[in-house]
């Protein structure tokens, strides 16, 4: 099930660590054991493509895989060069059986740091 409408505001050279509650169209937990999860942040203006994380190369964290949660590693590096934008976000999850779900949509509101 995609969680839409999930927003969240970032200051450029900030560390974020949003944590992600994976269920079903019926609502049960969705298990996150063995899955691969993929994260892309574009440019809302062009949809180019600034930040991508993935469980394959440890930038995306399962916390706790039956409970169907896991963590995207945003780091101060990803956003400092950056100027003030709007961000769309998504996240998929390819479970172990191979099944490919959007389970998060929404926007980022980058804001330039003055510090």
């Amino acid at each position: 099930m995609v969680a839409t409408g999930q927003n969240f505001t970032l200051y450029t050279g900030d560390d974020k660590r949003p944590e992600i509650h994976v269920t079903d169209t019926s609502g049960e937990v969705v298990d996150l054991e063995g899955a691969t999860i993929n994260w892309v942040a574009t440019k809302q203006s062009d949809d180019t493509e600034v930040m991508s994380k993935s469980t394959s190369d440890g930038s995306i964290n399962i916390t706790d895989a039956e409970e169907g949660k896991f963590l995207i590693k945003v780091d101060a590096s990803d956003t400092e060069s950056m100027d003030a934008m709007t961000l769309d976000h998504e996240a998929e999850v390819i479970t172990s059986y191979g099944l490919t779900s959007h389970v998060t949509v929404g926007t980022i509101d980058l804001k330039k740091s003055k510090v």
